[in-house]
């Protein structure tokens, strides 16, 4: 899966994601952020990043202003007006709207973590990775960053 996101619906994300225990990841983009656009033309496509979201998560790829109906574990939830923040991105973001954003959601619904910014590939896989295999419940953040080692070097 070198370079490509198999981006889900929110839809398909959560259901597959109660059915295997997979977490959730949620990139929260606007069309205005010049940022995002970096993130989804460099980072996002880098193959050591797609690998990780293609094969540990349900990655779902969600525009924060869409006006569309969406459903999220099963509950729809519809955009707000234009211009204006979509339900969804209220309920995980609450008034944080700084993007990129990312939230990482256990299957049960429970939020992991929201992270805010540009993320460079090494930082993206760091983060990516602290939450697999139950990392965050062994130890903080910055003690995994200390003996991370994966596969893309420190930029």
């Amino acid at each position: 899966t070198g370079g490509t996101v198999n981006w889900m619906s929110i839809k398909d994300a959560t259901a597959a994601s109660a059915g295997d225990k997979k977490p959730v990841f949620i990139f929260f983009y606007t069309d205005w952020c010049q940022s995002c656009k970096i993130l989804q033309g460099v980072v996002l496509k880098n193959p050591v990043i797609a690998t990780i979201l293609n094969n540990s998560y349900h990655p779902v790829r969600f525009n924060a202003a869409s006006q569309d109906k969406h459903f999220f574990f099963g509950e729809a939830a519809e955009g707000t007006g234009q211009g204006n923040p979509h339900k969804l991105t209220y309920a995980l973001l609450k008034q944080n709207f700084h993007f990129p954003a990312y939230v990482i959601m256990k299957h049960n619904k429970q939020k992991l973590t929201e992270l805010h910014g540009f993320m460079v590939p090494y930082q993206f896989e760091t983060f990516l990775t602290y939450f697999l295999n139950d990392n965050y419940k062994k130890q903080t953040f910055d003690d995994f960053v200390k003996s991370f080692e994966g596969k893309l070097t420190k930029q």
